[in-house]
């Protein structure tokens, strides 16, 4: 069976953690090059989760991104084990 990229299960945590510190950034100062970085970080971190982390078996795009090896996941889609590389 073929298993997940973890790479891209890291950067979709990368990108999401750019995007909360990005948000806490433009609340405490408002800038439009940050606002852009916030847009650009969200929409990078929805696209790699929804194209790139897809379930092996049923091809559900939902599959929760992990850093590590930390327990085994199931898709709760069908059900299918969720393998990650490495």
């Amino acid at each position: 069976m073929k298993k997940m990229s973890r790479f891209w299960a890291r950067l979709c945590i990368i990108l999401a953690a750019i995007f909360c510190a990005g948000l806490l950034l433009t609340y405490l100062m408002p800038r439009p090059w940050m606002i852009a970085l916030d847009i650009l970080s969200l929409a990078g971190f929805l696209c790699v989760k929804f194209l790139a982390l897809r379930c092996p078996r049923c091809g559900w795009g939902g599959a929760v991104p992990q850093w590590s090896r930390s327990g085994t996941l199931h898709c709760p889609k069908c059900g299918g084990l969720l393998e990650y590389d490495r």
